[in-house]
């Protein structure tokens, strides 16, 4: 699996509404009544674009570079600042493939589900003790976006991924890539009729 790009096609829109815009002014006679114009155009808006996109670009490549990138299973992790040391990743991988294992049973492509997208993965200190949102309440973990995006709640930093709620949430994106649901409730129903953490 690749590690997401910061360089992202959609960047190119605005690229292509100026050059659509400059041909237009162009094409219709833009230039001959009003040269001063057409010349800014030509070249202040190149100009200010290309430097739009290139600080977007900036921001996104250092926001990227803050996680640590998990290829095996498309993991990008973030860590907080200081915060939870994650495990090297033959440790990470193998924690990812006890999982699959423990849901081939009744998902017999939960490796292949795990591996399908990349995954954010934030690990969140004291989730348990102060909701990051209301609605969330206070949990060790939070699985959302189509199973696209894991919060995981850790107690400090060289906490066993075993200790943490990674599991569980992990199981919530096999069932939801599986199945096509994500309603909570069943997928916690699913897990306890079948003894799965």
């Amino acid at each position: 699996m690749r590690k997401p790009s910061w360089i992202q096609p959609l960047d190119l829109l605005p690229v292509l509404f100026t050059v659509a815009c400059t041909a237009y002014a162009l094409t219709h006679e833009f230039e001959a009544k009003h040269r001063g114009e057409a010349m800014a155009l030509l070249l202040v808006v190149p100009v200010v674009m290309a430097i739009l996109i290139g600080l977007g670009w900036y921001k996104r490549k250092q926001w990227l570079d803050s996680f640590v990138w998990y290829p095996t299973y498309g993991f990008m992790i973030d860590t907080e600042k200081e915060g939870y040391l994650p495990p090297a990743e033959q440790e990470f991988d193998a924690f990812i493939a006890s999982t699959a294992r423990a849901w081939a049973a009744v998902h017999p492509a939960a490796d292949l589900l795990l591996k399908s997208r990349v995954k954010w993965l934030y690990f969140r200190k004291g989730m348990d003790e102060k909701p990051m949102r209301g609605s969330w309440g206070l949990v060790k973990g939070v699985t959302v976006l189509g199973g696209s995006t894991l919060y995981v709640d850790y107690n400090f930093r060289l906490e066993p991924l075993e200790h943490t709620a990674l599991e569980h949430e992990l199981g919530h994106v096999i069932h939801g890539l599986a199945t096509g649901t994500w309603d909570q409730e069943e997928h916690h129903s699913f897990m306890k009729k079948h003894g799965l953490r």
